[in-house]
């Protein structure tokens, strides 16, 4: 995980170990764009990154994870 001034980059894996790390920059309003690169990021990690995809602009270089990322919808009840 790398902090690009407005941006935070995964580019290896992120596993449930750096979530913590990773809610710090999710939380800081600072952050604009996460951009994900990689396609190794545990599923805790990815239920973070989608529930602030509205507040985030989610940034997705990488074929299989961007199609979590198009293809999952949620309904609200």
């Amino acid at each position: 995980m790398v902090r690009d001034e407005d941006s935070i980059i995964l580019e290896n894996e992120v596993l449930d170990d750096s979530l913590d790390d990773l809610l710090v920059h999710l939380l800081d309003d600072s952050i604009k764009n996460i951009i994900i690169e990689t396609d190794n990021i545990s599923s805790l990690v990815l239920q973070q990154l989608y529930l602030v995809k509205d507040s985030k602009n989610i940034i997705v270089n990488n074929s299989f994870m961007k199609k979590f990322f198009d293809d999952v919808k949620v309904e609200q009840v």
